[in-house]
C-alpha cells in the first residue's frame, strides 16, 4: 500500500476544518499507511489568516519537512487542505505547492473554505501563482453549492465529500417537549456570520411581543466586532433577548444545544462551506433558521428540516422563528426529521468511509 501523506491543522483551535482533519486522521490509520504532518499556523481562531513572523518560520519547516517525507515515499499521495484564499494565505499555499506538488505522485486537494476563483477574479496581479494549485488528480468539495473553486482549477475529478460529526454526543438529546423560545447561534462571531443580523432579527421580535431568547455561542474574530455587537444590543435595549454564552465545548456546548428549541444560522461567510454546527443542531433534533447560502443551501432541506430564508432577508428571518416559535407540532416534527437525517448521512463514519473510497482508488 503506498502512504498517504496528510497535511493540516488538528485543534486546538477548534473549528471545523481543524476537527475534520483530526477525524480524518484517526479513522484511517486502521486502513491505510499514514503519515500525519500537522499545520501549526493558528493558536487561536483570531489568528487565523493574519500575519505572523512565527508562521514564516513554520511555513519553511513545514515545507521540507513535507518535501523529506515525499522524496522517502515517491508513491506516495499529498493531501493538502488550501487556506481560506487571503493574499497571505495564497503566498503561503504557493510556496509549500511550489517545492512539494511535483514530489507527489498524487495530489488531493480538500476544499474546507470556499473562495479561491473568486480571489483571483478579483487579484489578477495574482495569477502567476495559480500554477501549483492547477491539475490536481482529485478535489474535495463539501457539496453542490461548492464545486466552482474545484473546477476553476481543472481538477481531473471532483468528489462531494459531506462533513460528519460524533453523533452519540448528541443523540442524547431528546426533544419532544414543548417548543420554548429559546433560539441558539453557535459559530465564530464575526459579522458574515451574521450575529449583527441576529440582534436586529432579535428586535423584530420583540416588538411583535415574543417571549423568546437568543444565546449565542462561540469565539470573537477580533474587538471590533464584539464592540459592535454589544452597543447595539445595548441600542436596541436587547440585553435580555440576546445572551453571549462564551466560547463552549463539550458538555457545556451540548447543553446549550439540549436547551434550545431552534437553531438560528443567517451567515453569508465569504469562506463558508458547510457549517458542522448544522449538523450538530440537527444531530440534537432542533429545528433550523438559516440564509440560503453556500453549506446551509445543501445541508438544510427547506420545509422539511428547517426554513431558508434569502441571505441578508431580517423580516423573513423573524416571521420564520416567529412561526416555529408559534407551532409547536411543525417545529418538533421537522427537527425529528433533522435529527434522522444526520443519522443517517452525516456522522464520522459515514465521513471517513466516503473518503476512504477516495484514498483508495488507482
Amino acid at each position: 500500500m503506498n502512504k498517504l501523506i496528510i497535511v493540516g491543522q488538528q485543534p486546538p483551535p477548534y473549528y471545523g476544518q481543524s476537527i475534520m482533519i483530526q477525524t480524518l486522521v484517526k479513522g484511517l490509520y486502521k486502513n491505510f499507511d499514514v503519515d500525519f504532518i500537522p499545520m501549526r499556523f493558528s493558536r487561536q481562531i483570531k489568528e487565523n489568516g493574519n500575519f505572523g513572523f512565527y508562521k514564516i518560520f513554520h511555513m519553511i519547516v513545514l515545507t521540507f519537512r513535507i518535501l523529506k517525507r515525499l522524496r522517502k515515499h515517491p508513491n506516495s499521495t499529498l493531501y493538502y487542505p488550501p487556506a481560506p484564499p487571503k493574499k497571505i494565505t495564497i503566498l503561503r499555499d504557493w510556496f509549500i505547492l511550489s517545492f512539494t506538488k511535483h514530489a507527489a505522485k498524487k495530489i488531493i486537494f480538500h476544499f474546507h473554505a470556499y473562495g479561491f476563483s473568486d480571489f483571483f477574479d478579483k487579484n489578477p496581479s495574482y495569477r502567476f501563482f495559480k500554477k501549483p494549485f492547477m491539475n490536481p488528480d482529485v478535489s474535495i468539495v463539501m457539496g453542490l453549492s461548492c464545486r466552482k473553486d474545484a473546477e476553476f482549477i481543472l481538477s481531473k475529478k471532483i468528489y462531494e465529500i459531506p462533513c460528519g460529526i460524533d453523533i452519540s454526543n448528541f443523540n442524547q438529546i431528546n426533544h419532544t417537549k414543548k417548543i420554548s423560545g429559546r433560539i441558539l447561534f453557535v459559530g465564530l462571531h464575526v459579522e458574515s456570520k451574521g450575529v449583527l443580523e441576529i440582534i436586529e432579527t432579535a428586535f423584530e421580535l420583540k416588538k411583535a411581543n415574543l417571549d423568546f431568547c437568543i444565546h449565542t455561542v462561540g469565539a470573537w474574530k477580533n474587538k471590533k466586532i464584539k464592540k459592535e455587537f454589544f452597543k447595539r444590543r445595548a441600542d436596541l435595549r436587547l440585553e435580555n433577548h440576546v445572551i453571549y454564552r462564551g466560547e463552549l465545548l463539550g458538555k457545556d456546548l451540548i447543553k446549550e444545544y439540549e436547551e434550545a428549541s431552534i437553531f438560528f444560522f443567517p451567515t453569508f461567510y465569504e469562506f463558508e462551506t458547510f457549517g458542522i454546527v448544522l449538523i450538530e443542531a440537527m444531530a440534537s433534533g432542533l429545528v433550523i433558521v438559516s440564509s440560503d447560502w453556500r453549506g446551509p443551501s445543501d445541508v438544510v432541506k427547506d420545509k422539511i428540516t428547517g426554513k431558508i430564508c434569502p441571505v441578508h432577508d431580517i423580516n423573513h428571518y423573524a416571521l420564520s422563528l416567529a412561526d416555529l416559535i408559534g407551532d409547536n407540532d411543525k417545529a418538533l416534527n421537522m427537527g425529528s426529521k433533522g435529527k434522522e437525517l444526520a443519522n443517517e448521512k452525516y456522522t464520522n463514519d459515514h465521513f471517513v468511509k466516503n473518503m476512504e473510497k477516495i484514498f483508495g482508488e488507482k
